[in-house]
């Protein structure tokens, strides 16, 4: 079918369409399930080939702490713990327990370890408006060797991005993540730089982090304060060998495991909450809740990956490319709707659009892209409802007009056909001109004028009435199409308005 029809209506119809929808984005109405459908693509979908890990984490269950009979550690429990993990020669230790005060005893000996130990990360919490945050052992801020453990939670509770760095007063602090990966990078000879003199992006190797603006990817208005990237969570909630601290006391831990490593020493135990939910929750309410150390461990690896094998953090269109898309969708949407023809063929038009944007969306983030999926499928399946009501309406008023044309002089199947065959009657909504060979069939009733000079006026008329009604039946049984009544005359042809009327 053409492109027909009242087309100011459609392309009013359109821009308003488009127009709500790109404003139901830009204020925020599309975010959550544009978030929701983010979760799903890094739950269920790979993004790199390397599948080795520089992380290892040394956890302290619930089990353990059972076992010990006491929580906090003890300063000489803790150094124990170091120790034992310094013995089997890890790249670099990450300790995620705050230690802002001591814990006697074994004091003396924690201090001694943190002043003599060059790879030892400790932890603090951030000082911000209303809250003085936790400090870190004095011993490892003096070097350094400090990094803050602060995480970027969603309003819906996920966390999904990173925080790199952060400021407070006139005092800038790394991220514990950062310090780690840093640590492990700089023997390998890759050492931040900056991206340019311009922007100052933090660079490394042949990878830069580009920080986030509070309106990319899915985001609207998101609180995007310091220099926060999107987190890349590795393929699965747990990529990382996991040791408890009871393997390592036992001394069950290989000798080999941790060397060279990344070390992170966390918790994992119901009694002490430091549990983050992520979008790996979204399919499995358990598996996707995480240890805070395992989170770190994948903002630890994302890093390393960026300096080791340049796999980018994930990118995001611009605006006005993510905008484009969606108009492109409302326009690909209203098209496939009007020239779809039979309802099967509509229904399977609309499912492989819905293929198209969900495989393009997959295999965009698959190469390092969050593109926008939610948005352009709304404008695809709204565009296509907007397109099948405004040719239902223009259906209906080319049916009026024919069945207003035809509908008293053809028989119900003749109407039929005509509808059917519209296109070959109507142009703009007018008859269309045609030559064309026809039957034409003209009878009259011998007799005629004396008869009705015979016949009081009430029986003529009913007899009258009687021969039209059945001779009008056999035309219009045999396709034909009543042109005119004269008196007792009637002209009917057939063939029109074609040669086989009866044929759909």
């Amino acid at each position: 079918m053409k492109l027909r029809g009242p087309l100011p209506a459609i392309i009013v119809s359109l821009l308003v369409l488009g127009s709500a929808i790109s404003f139901a984005r830009q204020q925020g109405q599309l975010q959550f399930l544009e978030l929701a459908a983010y979760d799903l693509l890094v739950a269920k979908v790979p993004n790199g080939p390397d599948a080795s890990t520089a992380v290892s984490l040394v956890l302290i269950t619930e089990p353990d702490i059972q076992t010990l009979g006491n929580w906090p550690l003890t300063d000489a429990q803790l150094h124990d713990i170091l120790k034992r993990i310094i013995a089997l020669q890890p790249e670099i230790i990450g300790l995620d327990i705050y230690r802002d005060l001591a814990v006697p005893p074994g004091t003396a000996e924690l201090r001694a370890l943190f002043r003599q130990e060059a790879h030892v990360i400790g932890i603090e919490k951030f000082p911000s408006e209303g809250s003085p945050g936790i400090p870190p052992p004095s011993e490892l801020q003096h070097k350094g060797q400090v990094g803050f453990s602060d995480l970027v939670v969603d309003r819906s509770g996920l966390t999904r991005r990173s925080l790199l760095f952060q400021s407070h007063g006139q005092r800038t602090g790394f991220a514990f993540a950062l310090q780690l990966a840093l640590g492990y990078l700089y023997p390998r000879g890759i050492t931040p730089t900056e991206s340019d003199a311009e922007n100052r992006h933090m660079r490394l190797g042949e990878v830069t982090f580009v920080p986030l603006d509070g309106n990319d990817g899915g985001y609207v208005d998101a609180d995007t304060a310091g220099y926060q990237v999107m987190l890349g969570y590795r393929d699965e909630p747990h990529p990382f060998p996991i040791h408890s601290m009871g393997e390592l006391m036992r001394g069950e831990i290989a000798p080999d495991a941790l060397r060279g490593r990344i070390v992170i020493v966390g918790i994992a135990a119901e009694s002490v909450k430091d549990y983050f939910a992520t979008p790996f929750s979204v399919l499995d309410s358990q598996s996707g809740i995480l240890a805070g150390s395992t989170v770190h461990a994948h903002a630890v690896q994302q890093l390393v990956d960026a300096g080791l094998h340049h796999r980018q953090p994930l990118r995001m269109w611009r605006d006005a490319t993510e905008y484009a898309w969606i108009w492109l969708w409302l326009m690909l949407g209203f098209l496939a709707s009007w020239f779809a023809g039979p309802s099967w063929r509509f229904v399977a038009l609309m499912l492989a659009g819905i293929g198209i944007a969900v495989g393009v969306a997959v295999s965009a983030y698959a190469a390092g892209w969050w593109i926008p999926v939610v948005p352009n499928l709304l404008a695809w399946l709204l565009a296509a409802a907007l397109s099948s009501a405004l040719l239902a309406a223009h259906r209906r008023r080319d049916q009026q007009k024919l069945m207003s044309l035809f509908g008293r002089h053809v028989s119900r199947e003749v109407a039929k056909t005509i509808w059917q065959r519209r296109d070959e009657v109507l142009v703009d909504g007018h008859i269309r001109p045609r030559t064309q060979c026809v039957t034409t069939l003209f009878t009259d009733l011998q007799g005629f004028t004396h008869r009705s000079d015979q016949m009081p006026p009430q029986e003529f008329l009913a007899w009258l009435n009687s021969y039209m009604a059945e001779l009008t039946d056999v035309i219009l049984q045999h396709e034909g199409v009543l042109d005119d009544y004269a008196g007792d005359g009637i002209k009917a042809s057939f063939g029109v308005p074609f040669s086989e009327p009866g044929a759909a």
